[in-house]
């Protein structure tokens, strides 16, 4: 019998005061596997990770942390499971680097006792797969967007948390940030065995870093691979060298790109300029 996910959706609907977000999505995020969320703005997919961190209430339908309901966990029980990062310009916060590091081990400990050697180790691993130790010094508020991003995935790993929650973790950062940034997330989720559950609009990060991706659109909540079979299926069925399992979103060409954009999208954006 294979072991039961750490986090479970269940039919899940959620309104955003009278306005309907998203309706009945299921999925689950198993140890050590990332799952991303890709979508439009405005379709919800800040709201879907908050309602996973414990931050929104489902209007109705069940989340399930490891087999628990997850409206049943206190805020400490569930900050020692899952760690939440919102997106960068979401994190306003006038503390020094060291004072969040210190601050994020609240969870496994009293809020203001001095720091065990343990505690420590733990911070220093943190700051050392991040690349954040010379920040410590420094306000958050005076670094750039990547390497506050950094700072902001340091404090979370510092939770000793088995989830990641991160909303656009690459957003407001140039190419080669970005980059940098899906890879330490896989350098993490290797090294400290985390499920990590993201939203992005990094299609091609993405698609070369998750287990799994999801598009969230019209209120459904629907596999990747299904947009692709839509947007490919006939050039599928005549050339069988075309596999889906393989897809490249860098190696596709722009039309392709073009139309799986605007299925994912819609038709009121620019997608022939974003697939270039």
């Amino acid at each position: 019998m294979s072991p039961a996910p750490l986090l479970k959706v269940q039919e899940v609907s959620y309104s955003n005061k009278t306005t309907p977000l998203f309706s009945q999505i299921s999925f689950s995020l198993e140890a050590a596997q990332m799952v991303a969320v890709i979508g439009s703005n405005g379709t919800g997919k800040t709201s879907l990770l908050q309602l996973m961190a414990g931050l929104r209430r489902c209007s109705t339908g069940n989340i399930y942390l490891k087999g628990r309901d997850l409206e049943t966990y206190s805020h400490k029980e569930l900050a020692r499971i899952l760690a939440c990062a919102p997106q960068g310009q979401n994190f306003k916060i006038n503390m020094t680097v060291s004072q969040l590091m210190r601050v994020s081990r609240y969870a496994h400990s009293q809020l203001f006792r001095t720091l065990t050697r343990s505690d420590k180790q733990i911070i220093d691993r943190a700051l050392e797969l991040t690349n954040t130790e010379q920040f410590l010094g420094r306000n958050i508020s005076e670094l750039s967007a990547g390497e506050s991003q950094r700072v902001i995935l340091a404090a979370c790993l510092a939770q000793s948390p088995e989830i990641l929650i991160l909303d656009e973790p690459s957003s407001f950062m140039d190419p080669l940030q970005a980059q940098l940034m899906f890879a330490l997330l896989q350098r993490v989720r290797q090294e400290l065995n985390l499920a990590i559950l993201i939203s992005s609009h990094d299609i091609a990060s993405v698609l070369n870093s998750a287990d799994i991706t999801l598009v969230l659109r019209q209120g459904e909540l629907v596999p990747f691979t299904d947009i692709l079979h839509q947007c490919l299926g006939g050039h599928i069925a005549g050339n069988k060298s075309v596999r889906i399992s393989k897809f490249s979103w860098l190696d596709t060409a722009p039309a392709t790109r073009s139309m799986i954009l605007r299925s994912i999208y819609g038709s009121g954006i620019d997608s022939d300029s974003l697939a270039a």
